[in-house]
């Protein structure tokens, strides 16, 4: 009997270290795919605390000074076209003036510390508004132009098109409005006055009589 129970006790402990030590399998997963408990050390990590910097960090610097690179170049023949309209004076029909000016204008809200944030919610909030009159006056096109409306290569009802203009109004409205509540107020107020300015500005001009559009070709010349 002391034999049989001396046996006994080996097998019960042989069994609790057998069930111990053996891997866990849940029910349907396969091992070849599990997870191990024991976190992967040095020499399993895929990339390294700098290299994971220099892709997240960079890659963002890449990326804005690669848009900022495809943008700076259109923009003073923009601006030259304008002065050449007389929408702005004759000193912005100089090339080199104009990077001048647009150095100038990018460094001042870097000098005055502002964020990245304010500088976007700035700009949304005066182009978001001159988007939504566009795209109001852009509803009497079809009228305007019905010849070209009608050769037009992309077939749209007037009502589609009236509609999807309607729609891009109403989102950009709402995006002004909400660029606004994230400023503060003496920035919101500036963005205020920031847009009154872009309509007030050439409604003056205009009404100077120092505008002639002579830059573009017209429409029915251009046929």
């Amino acid at each position: 009997g002391h034999r049989r129970h001396h046996r006994s006790g080996h097998l019960h402990d042989g069994r609790l270290r057998y069930f111990r030590h053996r891997p866990q399998r849940h029910p349907g997963v396969d091992r070849r795919y599990a997870v191990p408990d024991e976190p992967a050390g040095k020499d399993h990590q895929l990339i390294t605390a700098g290299l994971a910097a220099f892709f997240i960090i960079g890659g963002a610097l890449f990326s804005l000074s690669t848009s900022l690179l495809s943008s700076i170049p259109g923009t003073p023949m923009t601006i030259m076209g304008m002065a050449e309209d007389g929408w702005l004076p004759k000193f912005f029909g100089k090339k080199l003036n104009v990077f001048v000016v647009l150095y100038i204008i990018n460094a001042v809200p870097i000098l005055l510390g502002f964020s990245l944030d304010d500088i976007i919610s700035m700009c949304l909030a005066c182009t978001m508004i001159v988007t939504a009159v566009k795209n109001y006056r852009g509803m009497k096109l079809p009228e305007m132009y019905p010849e070209e409306w009608e050769n037009c290569s992309i077939k749209v009802s007037k009502g589609l098109f009236k509609t999807l203009l309607a729609i891009s109004i109403v989102t950009s409205i709402m995006t002004s409005l909400f660029s606004l509540r994230n400023l503060t107020l003496p920035l919101a107020i500036g963005s205020v006055v920031m847009t009154i300015i872009v309509f007030t500005y050439p409604y003056l001009r205009m009404k100077s009589g120092k505008v002639k559009i002579v830059s573009t070709a017209d429409m029915s010349a251009a046929k």
